[in-house]
C-alpha cells in the first residue's frame, strides 16, 4: 500500500504473472519459449529446495490474494519478515535489478502488506546464474508505477483486450 492510506482498487482480480506479462509485452520482451520455461522452473525448484530449510523462509510458492487490489499471486518465496524473493534463471544485468523484476517484486510486496498487515520496504531478486542476491529498495516512486501498471492491467482484463499497458 501507498504509505498512510488504504487502497481499493477496482475492476476484475489479475495474477502478478498476468500484469508482468502485459508490460513484458509492452516493451518487447515477451517470448513465450517453452524450453526457456521448462529451465526456468527447474532452476526455480532447484533453488527453492536449498533454500527451503532456511530458518530465514516462511514460505515456498504460497498464493496470496488481496480483494482490495483485485491482485493474487505467488511470490516464489517469503522471508519470515515478509520480505518477497523472486528466482531469476536468465540474463543478470550488470548492476541493479531489470525494470520489469522490480515491478514484479514491488507487486508481491504491496499484495503481501494488503493480506498480512505489514509494511515491507524491500525485496530480493536471486539470481541463479551468479548465485547473487540483488536487495530492491521498494519506495514510493516504484510503488506509484506498480500500482499504475496494475489499474492498467485490470482494464485491460475487464475488457477483454490483448496486454499493452
Amino acid at each position: 500500500m501507498l504509505r498512510g492510506y488504504k487502497l481499493v482498487l477496482e475492476g476484475p482480480t489479475v495474477s502478478v504473472g498476468f500484469v508482468v506479462d502485459c508490460v513484458a509485452q509492452s516493451m518487447g520482451l515477451f517470448a513465450n519459449d517453452p524450453t526457456k520455461r521448462k529451465l526456468g522452473k527447474l532452476v526455480h525448484e532447484k533453488v527453492e529446495q536449498e533454500l527451503k530449510g532456511s530458518k530465514a523462509v516462511a514460505s515456498v510458492e504460497e498464493v496470496y490474494e488481496s480483494r482490495n487490489l483485485g491482485l493474487r499471486g505467488a511470490p516464489d518465496l517469503v522471508l519470515k519478515d515478509g520480505t518477497p524473493v523472486e528466482i531469476k534463471s536468465g540474463a543478470v544485468p550488470q548492476k541493479g535489478v531489470y525494470f520489469l523484476h522490480r515491478v514484479q517484486l514491488c507487486l508481491y510486496a504491496l499484495l503481501l502488506e494488503d493480506v498480512l498487515g505489514w509494511d515491507i520496504d524491500r525485496g530480493f531478486v536471486y539470481y541463479a546464474k551468479t548465485k547473487e542476491w540483488r536487495e530492491v529498495t521498494l519506495d514510493e516512486q516504484i510503488r506509484r508505477k506498480s500500482l499504475k501498471l496494475l489499474r492498467k492491467a485490470k482494464k485491460l482484463k475487464a475488457k477483454k483486450e490483448v496486454c499493452k499497458v
